[in-house]
């Protein structure tokens, strides 16, 4: 039997008859094709992983990109304010004759709640409460002198560096930190501030503490606060509004001056006072603003605030220091604060000077 089977199986393969062979090459083929199917599938699976991976990464790279742009950015518009200032790009044309707005945000009116900030960790109940209140008599010397004569309140000094340094809002906010609030006014306006006195007394319990109508200088302050002299550095609990007169063409032509501070500015960065920021609205009157098309009640700042500064307080005005002021020393500002550097009046468009002659003759009383 074993025989006749191998004989068969012989005469097969000796014949040349394929039914044994053939079948067994079939199987091998199958078994190569399932061998080739599971390495094609292993492969794609492979291929897959790295895909993700490679997704993966490249998500990882985008968003850290994405951090790096906006940071980017974030630069880029803290070079751009100084270049906008410096170059006076962001004004668009006075909305009335003698007008010139020297801030984007003065066309962005500052709301109530905009303004709000709560206490800063380490600032007294006391003095919280203190500096809003200065805040709030400042606003409305500014809507008084508005109504009454039509005139500008600007910020000055340490007032104007700390906006200059920090107000990136679109509303003006005082250093709850700092001791005072440095206004300045024209002379001939200074005496209408002194006539609110009893109002802003009543109203908000300040006092006129100090007056100087000869040096052009005023203090407000809270009834029952001591005034703060600028040989105190820092004080605790108090705050006060200081109010200085400013003099054209004094001590010569072309320069604005300031009697109780002895100090001179070059006109051409003093003047025309611009429109920076509006004081705080609430809801409805802004909707009364919007509805009889008035304008509203604006901060000012000085025309060139960069060149100004740097002309009070030198090349290094942005850096904190302690002391910066106006009664001597190392770190306080010079008398003599022009043509160090010059502020190249020559930039001045023509807008600009029809509005700093207007201003002139409304409000220095100069004849052109």
């Amino acid at each position: 039997m074993v025989l006749v089977m191998r004989t068969t199986m012989k005469n097969h393969v000796e014949g040349g008859e394929d039914y044994p062979t053939s079948s067994m090459q079939s199987h091998t083929s199958h078994r190569k094709d399932d061998h080739r199917h599971a390495e094609d599938n292993e492969e794609m699976v492979s291929k897959g992983s790295k895909m993700k991976c490679m997704v993966t990464r490249v998500k990882s790279r985008t968003l850290v990109g994405r951090w790096f742009a906006l940071l980017y950015l974030l630069a880029a518009l803290v070079v751009l304010n100084h270049v906008l200032w410096n170059n006076k790009v962001t004004r668009p044309l006075p909305a009335k004759e003698g007008e010139v707005s020297i801030s984007s945000s003065s066309n962005t009116i500052c709301t109530e709640k905009a303004s709000f900030r709560p206490r800063p960790k380490g600032v007294s109940k006391k003095q919280y409460k203190r500096v809003l209140d200065s805040e709030s008599v400042f606003q409305y010397i500014i809507e008084k002198l508005k109504a009454d004569a039509g005139a500008p309140v600007t910020l000055m000094y340490g007032s104007m560096l700390h906006e200059f340094r920090n107000g990136t809002g679109p509303c003006v906010q005082c250093n709850f930190n700092d001791k005072d609030l440095d206004i300045g006014v024209f002379a001939q306006h200074f005496p209408l501030v002194i006539a609110m006195s009893e109002d802003i007394q009543k109203k908000f319990g300040y006092k006129l503490e100090f007056v100087d109508r000869g040096y052009l200088m005023m203090v407000f302050l809270p009834e029952n606060q001591k005034r703060v002299t600028s040989n105190q550095k820092r004080v605790v609990n108090g705050h006060q509004i200081d109010i200085y007169g400013f003099e054209c063409n004094r001590p010569r032509a072309g320069l604005v001056y300031q009697p109780w501070m002895k100090q001179a500015f070059a006109m051409d960065a003093f003047l025309p006072l611009g429109k920076h920021k509006t004081i705080p609205y609430n809801h409805d009157d802004i909707e009364q603003i919007t509805k009889d098309g008035h304008q509203p009640a604006c901060v000012y700042m000085p025309f060139n605030p960069p060149c100004l500064l740097e002309n009070l307080y030198g090349s290094d005005f942005m850096t904190p220091r302690e002391g910066r002021g106006v009664t001597g020393g190392s770190n306080h500002a010079r008398l003599d604060a022009f043509n160090n550097p010059d502020c190249k009046p020559s930039s001045l468009s023509s807008a600009d000077r029809e509005a700093s002659k207007t201003q002139q003759s409304l409000w220095c009383g100069s004849k052109y």
